[in-house]
């Protein structure tokens, strides 16, 4: 009997000290969600293309009332969008405000541009020079307007559609301002019509292999550009060019690039500080 009442005793004493020992979470409750910020309405008056240009930013919570510089992602949409796709179809918000809360990411900033039908390009579309508008009119504004990291290793590009095709254009073609390329779904077109992104790989040195950003291309095996991704992935392991390739089940749709946002996020993350 006394030993019964012994083993009560001590069992009743380990669970008091469990109790004691468990965080209070009304006391010490997790830190709430923060939400960023997006605007739409943004414009830039560009001497380039003798026109008014639009773009829309995401800012990430904090960016206010903080004094520090974000890295930032241009993020690029595709043929017949325009600067609020990826805030209206892809989910982007919710997805940066989320993995930034997690930590799962850094705070970043996101400019995306209204790359009209232009593919990114010089006089594709009406012989309008967006490739200079966008390097030497769009972005240095925009690294005025935002506290931006203006610098190799605080730049990425990304996009889905012409927007891949964008992103590997820039990238690779302005290899010593950007750190990450990741290209969703890239309309990497091999007629002629713009500038063959397969052609730029195949043309480049060691030298100046070795000094492109880091690379990913992601591209469903349902999606009708599937075989030009796959010579791509071919044309850059023959060329030693340092990158990967992701196939998965999909096809050119937003549900595709939106499952394929976080990863995005998290490439660009890893790579650009």
């Amino acid at each position: 009997m006394i030993m019964k009442k012994i083993a009560r005793h001590l069992v009743l004493t380990a669970f008091l000290i469990h109790l004691c020992s468990c965080e209070d979470k009304s006391v010490n409750p997790p830190p709430a969600k923060e939400y960023g910020s997006v605007d739409t309405a943004l414009k830039i008056q560009s001497t380039i293309l003798g026109r008014t240009m639009n773009y829309a930013v995401y800012l990430p919570a904090g960016y206010e009332t903080s004094d520090k510089k974000y890295p930032v992602l241009y993020l690029l949409h595709g043929l017949f969008g325009n600067h609020t796709d990826w805030i209206k179809s892809g989910d982007l918000k919710d997805t940066a405000d989320d993995l930034i809360h997690k930590k799962t990411i850094p705070e970043m900033i996101v400019i995306m541009p209204d790359g009209l039908a232009t593919f990114y390009v010089d006089d594709y579309q009406a012989n309008l020079k967006y490739e200079q508008y966008f390097i030497n009119e769009f972005m240095p504004a925009v690294e005025a307007a935002y506290r931006i990291k203006a610098e190799k290793y605080g730049r990425a590009i990304g996009g889905l559609s012409m927007g891949g095709y964008g992103s590997l254009f820039h990238g690779i073609q302005h290899s010593d301002l950007f750190c990450a390329i990741y290209a969703l779904s890239a309309a990497v077109i091999t007629t002629g019509e713009i500038p063959s992104i397969h052609g730029m790989v195949d043309n480049l040195t060691a030298e100046q292999s070795a000094l492109l950003p880091g690379i990913v291309l992601d591209c469903g095996n349902e999606d009708f550009l599937i075989n030009v991704n796959v010579q791509l992935d071919a044309v850059m392991t023959e060329k030693g060019v340092g990158h990967q390739f992701i196939r998965r089940s999909g096809a050119h749709t937003w549900d595709y690039w939106r499952s394929g946002l976080p990863n995005l996020l998290q490439f660009v993350g890893n790579t650009c500080k």
